[in-house]
């Protein structure tokens, strides 16, 4: 072999075990620090027969697991699992669960939480494009969740399940995005970048942009949909579906928005007291109860600290609520 190529191969080898290295402690440091890994973990330690809360980071912000835990009416339960991923999409909320049940952990009542008619709401979803703490979704998806995204071949269903196998095997570019909010972050106390506005979920400014853009996309079908039956869109099916086969009970929690988002999430009273009806109903056919928190007299817009995310006081509220009327 010429030496020029033996030079070149020794090379390309050594830059291939620099990378193999680094992206392994980009891993492992993913899977001790991020938190939705990290939540995982404590609710698999939990054991079984638990109560297992699943939801966004509405519901994150509005669960205090104590406070559930010391005032639960009625029996209470072995444990509470909070399973709670703020920055997740339902598909992601899904297999964080799947995990769970392979631990394998056993509840005994799945609760979800979510605001609006988010759990009939039918998203288009890219798999392949997951950024922040939907990137869990390179470490709990599977290749067989892929025909979930796109029942039917289509370019972009090849390009997105090119970039999931990609990015399940890099964790360097699966959680790109994550390392570059540490790295903000740590600029911003080093006084290198302006000091954006924080709180404990993230970047207010970001948050109150996120709940006008979900506001305008609720109000901009309100009006179709109205006249429509309501059905669980295909990944808070499977979450329901995964928590019957394991025999669970399954409650639901609908959880308040602001005045204005609430607005316009349904056309009229008859059109939001057809789609409460449906969760209810719900609840009722997984043994579970349905609680309607986003007309509760104390809510005000006060208690929502970025549009979004509750304060201290309003998780201090909704989980009394929780403890009241999950324990029956």
């Amino acid at each position: 072999m010429a030496p020029g190529l033996t030079r070149l191969l020794r090379e390309l080898a050594v830059v291939a075990v620099a990378f193999a290295l680094v992206d392994g402690a980009v891993r492992h440091y993913a899977r001790t620090h991020f938190v939705a890994p990290r939540k995982l973990a404590a609710a698999l330690a939990a054991g079984d027969g638990c109560v297992v809360f699943s939801g966004g980071s509405d519901l994150q912000s509005a669960l205090d697991v104590p406070l559930v835990a010391a005032r639960w009416r009625g029996e209470r339960p072995r444990c509470i699992a909070d399973l709670s991923l703020g920055g997740t999409t339902p598909d992601v909320r899904f297999m964080a669960f799947r995990r769970y049940l392979e631990g394998p952990r056993r509840p005994a009542t799945l609760v979800v939480g979510f605001k609006g008619h988010d759990l009939a709401d039918e998203r288009e979803l890219d798999p392949g494009h997951y950024l922040g703490s939907d990137a869990a979704v390179y470490e709990w998806g599977r290749f067989s969740d892929l025909p979930a995204y796109y029942p039917t071949l289509s370019m972009k269903a090849v390009d997105n399940a090119v970039r999931f196998a990609l990015m399940k095997a890099t964790a360097i570019g699966a959680h790109r995005q994550a390392a570059w909010i540490k790295l903000d972050a740590l600029e911003q106390r080093l006084g290198l970048v302006p000091k954006k506005e924080m709180n404990a979920l993230g970047n207010v400014e970001a948050f109150r942009e996120l709940e006008q853009e979900a506001r305008s996309a609720a109000l901009a079908r309100r009006d179709q949909a109205s006249g429509a039956g309501f059905r669980l869109a295909v990944w808070s099916s499977r979450l329901i579906d995964a928590a019957q086969a394991a025999g669970a009970r399954v409650s639901f929690v609908r959880l308040p928005g602001t005045a204005a988002s609430e607005r316009a999430y349904f056309a009229d009273a008859a059109h939001e007291r057809r789609f409460d009806d449906f969760m209810a109903a719900l609840a009722r056919e997984h043994g579970g109860v349905y609680l309607e928190l986003a007309h509760a007299p104390w809510m005000n817009d006060a208690l929502l600290v970025d549009g979004l995310h509750y304060a201290p006081r309003a998780a201090e509220l909704i989980s009394e609520a929780l403890a009241n009327d999950l324990g029956h």
